[in-house]
């Protein structure tokens, strides 16, 4: 009898742990994608950043670093895991090195993907046309009604100036062209339109240039038209034990509005007010109490989608009784 029982322990016990596996993806045949250093990089610069991204579903990363001496590994410079996707490695002399990715998570790991870099001495001239600048920010395709935007942008190792320049479309009227010893610039934004922002990295000793990296941006400042009060009307009287249904002129861009209601024609006694994304408001189910014999005054004003809102417009008023 307790042989049985503990035969049947074991199976429920066996049985409890079965349902709780968890599944892992299996990314044995996905490959992490090398950002920089680009390939065959040929550099003066000891220190370097390696960007790279993992493949989907991994949580750990294997850098490992090799020195090539005629076409062959042949020392283990550096093998490392991070929980990140970059890593800064500086080297410690010059030649030929392969660096390698692999992503890895509780039961598998990816393929593994390698290039080459070349630290050079510094009389070598320097290619970084394969080379590309990563934009930070503003994200493409962004509008806003800032009066001061911040491009900013990753450095590359082994560049030290970067050309920017902020034009119309297609560039072919230039706003604001820099070359600047950093990774952001920052500045006043023209009149409202569509405009792009581009940016290359320049090696000033051999004048090798990255290719453009571009972004487009969209400036718009211009407050939305102030509502038009439809209902109710100026002096309107109102039955207290009905629901009061407000509303107002719409306009065609993405708009939200912003109702408020006061007790006194200077507007000193905020008695309600409410975000609408609609053009009318009820104050059935609004929680909205209002007294009877009483004299009150509303008005709405406009918000547009990058935050500019109108003036605040015409007030109304209404009599309760």
């Amino acid at each position: 009898m307790k042989k049985l029982l503990s035969a049947a322990l074991i199976c429920f016990a066996l049985i409890n742990i079965g349902c709780d596996d968890v599944i892992i993806p299996d990314i044995s045949d996905k490959c992490p994608v090398l950002v920089v250093p680009a390939d065959s990089l040929q550099t003066t610069q000891m220190n370097h950043n390696f960007v790279w991204d993992g493949t989907e579903f991994s949580d750990e990363q294997r850098l490992t670093i090799f020195r090539i001496v005629d076409g062959a590994i042949t020392v283990e410079v550096l093998d490392t895991f991070v929980n990140d996707t970059r890593f800064t490695h500086t080297f410690l002399e010059t030649g030929e090195y392969d660096w390698e990715v692999t992503s890895l998570n509780e039961a598998y790991q990816s393929q593994t993907k390698f290039r080459t870099i070349f630290i050079n001495d510094s009389e070598v001239v320097i290619d970084i046309s394969n080379d590309i600048v990563d934009l930070l920010v503003p994200e493409d395709q962004i509008c806003t009604n800032l009066a001061t935007i911040n491009f900013s942008w990753s450095e590359i190792s082994g560049i030290n100036q970067y050309e920017f320049q902020l034009g119309n479309q297609g560039f072919a009227n230039l706003l604001v062209t820099e070359n600047i010893n950093g990774s952001n610039i920052l500045i006043d934004t023209p009149v409202d339109g569509i405009y792009q922002w581009r940016v290359r990295g320049v090696d000033s000793a051999s004048g090798s240039q990255t290719a453009w990296t571009t972004r487009e941006i969209s400036i718009d400042k211009t407050a939305p038209v102030s509502p038009f009060l439809l209902s109710p009307t100026q002096g309107d009287t109102l039955d207290l034990n009905t629901n009061i249904n407000f509303s107002w002129s719409d306009d065609t861009d993405e708009l939200n509005y912003q109702f408020f209601l006061f007790a006194d024609q200077n507007q000193d006694t905020l008695v309600f007010q409410q975000i609408v994304e609609e053009n009318s408001f009820s104050t059935n189910n609004s929680g909205l109490i209002l007294n009877p014999s009483a004299d009150y005054f509303w008005r709405v004003t406009a918000t547009d989608k990058v935050g500019n809102i109108s003036d605040l417009g015409p007030v109304s008023k209404f009599i309760v009784r």
